[in-house]
């Protein structure tokens, strides 16, 4: 899926196993170095995105917003949040879609999350656009699917 292509290319998943690890000291602290320097990429590849989520051709706005959700740090999850929530609510039905297929990204990056972008995925399911309201429908069913796991 897109989704891990993105995860490796940040190395996000491969530093939080190695630290996750129990590995020795000398190896923690090059994973803590490493860890810091893909946030700060992160950090760095939001600001770009930001940018594009103003861009005129909806196109480009959608992949923005696709790219920054697939962003998996949990340091800018409240920037990921604000653009998928200002994103729900863009003149665009692309970008709206978008904006929907974007929620179980961010529920599963950050749990806490669930119930503010489920609020956001019930007005995109009421959209009278029927791809964004589908796109809604399916990822709330994601989304639920996923909370229920979590809570057994």
């Amino acid at each position: 899926s897109s989704e891990g292509a993105h995860q490796g290319s940040f190395g996000v998943a491969s530093t939080q196993s190695a630290s996750a690890g129990g590995l020795g000291s000398s190896s923690s602290s090059s994973s803590t170095q490493d860890l810091a320097s893909v946030q700060q990429l992160a950090l760095l590849s939001v600001n770009s995105f930001q940018r594009d989520l103003k861009d005129r051709n909806q196109l480009v706005r959608a992949a923005a917003l696709k790219a920054m959700a697939s962003v998996r740090v949990l340091e800018i999850i409240q920037i990921i949040v604000m653009a998928v929530s200002a994103a729900s609510q863009d003149s665009s039905p692309f970008v709206r879609k978008q904006a929907a297929l974007c929620v179980p990204k961010v529920c599963s990056l950050d749990p806490d999350q669930i119930g503010s972008m489920t609020a956001v995925l019930l007005k995109l399911a009421a959209d009278g656009d029927p791809c964004v309201a589908g796109a809604a429908f399916a990822s709330y069913r994601r989304v639920v699917i996923s909370a229920l796991v979590l809570d057994s």
